[in-house]
């Protein structure tokens, strides 16, 4: 992101929506140096000539806070794609609403009795309410504070539960779907970032296959490996997931290694998968 310092005695804010077809965007920001409204209107039009906006899309309306003046207006009511802006109003809006000191949580509840060998029952459970940062090593902790608590050993299931946000995972208004990561689906319970990673490694010898590990590890999904091992060429890799399966397919040039990543759709299934893998 490219940003670009606009004096404005009378912008306390400017929100811009950039989607640029060839993959870059910009954000525009306020500061107080005692210039004109006008004097702002002329930079903005500057800025949009930049050469990294060509055959881009752009929507802005700027607003002053203090009179509601229109500052600057083109294609306000067009809809766009924010890409990543889009964070700018979403920080703030986190900020103001839930405040600076919110901590995400996530509970664990198990089906009573429990008994004095720590033996549960019934089912575990793990309720979601949206933390973004669990990885493999926070399910560690995780798995390591309910031994912690006593639990030993379940009889029953381990049940995710995602329910604190709506089901809806994906919006039609977004535009096409895709398998790459920077598109996971929304989840109350989520887990690296809804995504998985295969790394790959060339065998020592042309035509050999090559070695993949993925990240997370787990049952959840079971590795296909279908990555050759090869002398002089361009390391091509595809990773796509099946119901159950991860298919890793390419080509992999021998002595560079690779890694590829994409989106895991079946959120709660698969954190619970890696918890249950964690040993006490």
């Amino acid at each position: 992101m490219r940003r670009h310092w606009l004096g404005a005695r009378y912008w306390a804010a400017i929100c811009a929506v950039v989607a640029v077809l060839g993959g870059m965007a910009f954000a525009a920001f306020a500061q107080d140096d005692g210039e004109g409204p006008e004097k702002v209107r002329e930079k903005v039009r500057f800025l949009l000539k930049s050469p990294v906006l060509h055959g881009a899309k752009v929507g802005i309306l700027a607003k002053s806070l203090a009179t509601g003046e229109v500052l600057y207006r083109r294609d306000a009511d067009q809809p766009l794609i924010p890409a990543s802006t889009n964070k700018l109003v979403t920080g703030a809006a986190a900020l103001d609403i839930l405040g600076p000191k919110y901590k995400f949580k996530t509970e664990v509840y198990v089906d009573p009795p429990m008994g004095g060998d720590g033996g549960v029952a019934g089912n575990l459970y793990v309720k979601g309410y949206g933390d973004p940062s669990i990885t493999v090593e926070e399910a560690w902790l995780l798995a390591h504070q309910i031994y912690g608590h006593g639990v030993r050993a379940v009889a029953g299931d381990l049940i995710g539960d995602d329910s604190f946000f709506e089901p809806v995972r994906f919006y039609e208004s977004w535009g096409f779907k895709t398998p790459r990561s920077y598109s996971a689906p929304m989840g109350a319970l989520s887990f690296n970032w809804n995504t998985l990673q295969a790394y790959v490694a060339p065998a020592t010898a042309a035509g050999q296959p090559a070695h993949v590990t993925l990240n997370p590890e787990g049952d959840y999904y079971t590795l296909d490996n279908r990555v050759v091992t090869c002398e002089q060429c361009r390391t091509i890799l595809s990773l796509a997931l099946g119901t159950r399966s991860a298919v890793v397919s390419g080509k992999n040039r021998r002595g560079i290694g690779a890694d590829d990543d994409v989106r895991v759709g079946a959120r709660s299934a698969a954190a619970g998968a890696v918890v249950d893998e964690k040993p006490a």
